[in-house]
């Protein structure tokens, strides 16, 4: 890929991570994150940009996922995120 794309793609990536980070430090623990089809329409970000966030988020213990599509907020999040 071009190093423009491959910027613009990274760009986008740490954009919705980081919306996500902020939304979670200001969320309750068990509290739903926006799916990814509200995420998609919101941010006009590709799918896979938003699951790859949401994975990173996962692997973090930010938020788990709870069932297809639905990830909440991990009980000890706030530990993580002083």
């Amino acid at each position: 890929l071009p190093q423009n794309l491959v910027k613009r793609a990274d760009t986008k990536f740490f954009r919705i991570k980081d919306e996500l980070i902020n939304f979670i430090k200001a969320a309750k623990p068990g509290t739903r994150i926006p799916s990814q089809d509200e995420l998609e329409k919101q941010y006009k970000i590709s799918r896979s940009t938003i699951d790859k966030a949401i994975q990173e988020l996962i692997v973090s213990a930010f938020v788990e996922r709870r069932a297809p599509g639905e990830y909440l907020v991990t009980t000890h999040v706030k530990e993580k995120v002083v």
